[in-house]
């Protein structure tokens, strides 16, 4: 089954919830997916997709995420990766359409290829409070679709007709490992079966 890393960068409050928000769509199409804070990646093995999200404030990514990728650029480079900025205090006219990525986050895409950068509304509000990104279902999609073909069998189809066709809804697990001391999110370090519980 496709192994799909979703990694949050520390230091601004809110990347954790993004990151929790993308595992769980990931797990419930069917992929084996972890989540993890920058600082306790200890490598890029056996994972078949990578996504690093982290927050934007005055244009620039957190710290942890922005070393993350320059210290494994070579291997990011040969995997389907996304960068993610989760930018707060976004207005409705901002939320209307896809936002385009902060230059700091255009050049990090460059550097390892990224498929795309793209940037979620996104803040230091609780994980139960938050309205879940209007361009996130679309987001998913592209990484699901992104999966490697050796393991893309393994993943179900999705898609309104996956219902009436009988399609295999069951759904990967979700692995949340806390932060260090001090980091910005309470996620259980236990794995779970199926998708986290989240608020829409």
């Amino acid at each position: 089954m496709t192994q799909a890393l979703v990694v949050h960068g520390t230091g601004f409050g809110g990347a954790a919830d993004l990151a929790v928000m993308i595992g769980a769509e990931l797990s419930s199409r069917g992929l084996e997916t972890e989540v993890l804070p920058a600082g306790r990646v200890a490598g890029l093995a056996g994972y078949d997709t990578v996504i690093i999200a982290a927050a934007l404030r005055a244009g620039r990514w957190a710290r942890d995420a922005r070393r993350l990728v320059q210290r494994r650029r070579e291997t990011l480079r040969r995997l389907p990766v996304w960068l993610v900025a989760g930018e707060p205090g976004l207005d409705a006219a901002a939320l209307a359409h896809p936002l385009m990525p902060a230059a700091q986050l255009a050049e990090l895409a460059e550097l390892v290829g990224a498929r795309a950068a793209v940037t979620f509304e996104g803040g230091p509000a609780p994980l139960a409070g938050r309205r879940r990104p209007a361009h996130l279902p679309p987001f998913v999609d592209a990484v699901v679709a992104a999966a490697p073909p050796r393991v893309l069998r393994a993943v179900p189809a999705w898609g309104s007709g996956a219902a009436a066709a009988g399609g295999d809804r069951s759904a990967g697990r979700l692995r949340l490992v806390a932060p260090e001391p001090g980091g910005d999110t309470a996620a259980s370090t236990s794995p779970r079966r199926g998708p986290a519980q989240v608020t829409g």
